[in-house]
């Protein structure tokens, strides 16, 4: 199994201080072969594209640190003027 990671550090204003850290964990899962010959079918683990080697691959994302501060979108409702076409 093989296991690699990304952190996504947010943060806000003009400070490079983090708010928030996600963090993606990824786990790939390949079943082994022989080694490769001329006459292999489509598919399997000696493919060079991930995507049709018959692998499976997961992954896991947390959040670390901040709160999450939910922002309410302000709508201002404004009539036409009269007389306006």
């Amino acid at each position: 199994m093989r296991r690699y990671r990304y952190e996504f550090h947010i943060a806000r204003g003009a400070s490079l201080k983090d708010k928030l850290v996600y963090r993606v964990e990824f786990a790939k899962t390949l079943r082994p072969e022989a080694p490769s010959s001329r006459t292999d079918p489509l598919g399997g683990g000696n493919e060079l594209l991930w995507q049709i080697t018959g692998g499976t691959e997961t992954m896991k994302v947390t959040r670390r640190g901040g709160r999450i501060h939910r922002v309410r979108p302000r709508v201002k409702a404004e009539s036409p003027a009269a007389g306006s076409v």
